[in-house]
């Protein structure tokens, strides 16, 4: 005989060679076929094949990850039970949305962007503040969003504003620069009946905070 999902293993009792002597009734034995579940991750972690009877319960494994995607379903979907033949199901993914955070560090605030993993990232408007020049994000703002959400801080380097008092010579205006680059000096002052014999204290060779 035939049975979905199952194999023909004996008669029970065991069917004499010849005709009994009585009627009788042979029961069919069977034992349940065995099917294998292969899962196709589609690029994303893998995930060990499963076995069972058919019939018995499929318990569904954890769902595999992939850098920047969700996992959404198997396709065929998963069965609740085994089946009589060998399956192979394979993952499906949707793009997983990507929040990048600005923390202008003592700036103007940068409103957060939020879009779809490896899709272009527009870099904002540079935040500003007093005194201070915007060098760029730490870490350094990607061309497209990350898999996963990002955190950067604004950097910035100090403004100097460096002063001369002519003590009555020509007057010369402040400069400004940021700190660490060079500073070049202006043209001497000059006042009449008098040479000019330098700066106290003595100008350094590049923007310092005092």
């Amino acid at each position: 005989p035939i049975k979905t999902g199952f194999t023909f293993l004996r008669w029970e009792p065991e069917l004499p060679a010849t005709f009994p002597e009585e009627d009788t009734t042979y029961t069919a034995i069977w034992t349940p076929v065995r099917s294998k579940i292969t899962f196709d991750s589609n690029g994303g972690s893998d995930v060990a094949p499963i076995e069972g009877d058919y019939g018995s319960p499929v318990t569904p494994p954890a769902p595999p990850t992939k850098d920047g995607y969700n996992f959404a379903s198997w396709i065929p979907a998963l069965p609740e039970t085994f089946p009589e033949e060998d399956i192979t199901v394979t993952a499906q993914w949707t793009v997983k949305q990507v929040t990048v955070t600005f923390n202008s560090n003592g700036g103007t605030p940068v409103a957060s962007k939020t879009g779809d993993f490896g899709s272009a990232l527009v870099a904002p408007a540079p935040p500003t503040r007093v005194g201070y020049t915007f060098l760029g994000w730490e870490p350094a703002l990607p061309a497209t969003y990350p898999s996963s959400d990002l955190n950067v801080v604004a950097q910035w380097k100090k403004k100097i504003v460096v002063s001369f008092d002519t003590a009555g010579g020509s007057p010369i205006g402040a400069i400004m620069g940021d700190e660490g680059s060079p500073l070049t000096l202006p043209a001497d002052p000059r006042k009449s009946g008098y040479t000019f014999d330098g700066w106290d204290p003595q100008a350094p060779d590049v923007f310092t905070a005092h």
